[in-house]
């Protein structure tokens, strides 16, 4: 007598069934959900952050380069301003002291005379600073 499985075997048709089309396509549907969720995860990631450094960075050179600019528009006329003025309140300085001999009084007592020469000491300390600040580069 033949048990309940060989009869359910006996009565399935007894064609043989190609399952590797089959396995393939699960293999290749296996391997595109791997690679996009990998891709995905990892790369997709890794790609935004270098879009968010380059914005970044750009954003710094141009202000870098806007300020280099400036540096460089204005450096040289402001040096030579300054020496300019320098010269010139030194003059003017030597004039009230010579005015102030005349009159036998203190030069201090002139008016503007110590802001005078408390221009002359900051404008020498800028003017020192102007010259061993300088870029080491240019645009």
């Amino acid at each position: 007598m033949k048990s309940r499985l060989e009869k359910v075997y006996s009565k399935l048709p007894n064609q043989k069934v190609n399952l590797k089309a089959q396995r393939l396509e699960l293999g290749v549907a296996d391997d595109l959900e791997d690679a996009v969720s990998t891709f995905t995860s990892g790369t997709f990631e890794t790609a935004n952050k270098v879009i968010d450094i380059a914005i970044k960075v750009n954003n710094i050179l141009n202000n870098v380069s806007d300020d280099v600019r400036y540096y460089n528009d204005y450096r040289k006329v402001t040096y030579e301003d300054l020496g300019n003025q320098m010269s010139y309140v030194k003059e003017l300085m030597d004039k009230a002291s010579a005015a102030a001999d005349e009159l036998g009084i203190d030069e201090q007592e002139i008016r503007g005379f110590n802001d005078a020469k408390n221009f002359l000491i900051d404008a020498q300390s800028l003017s020192g600073y102007m010259t061993t600040h300088t870029l080491d580069f240019d645009i």
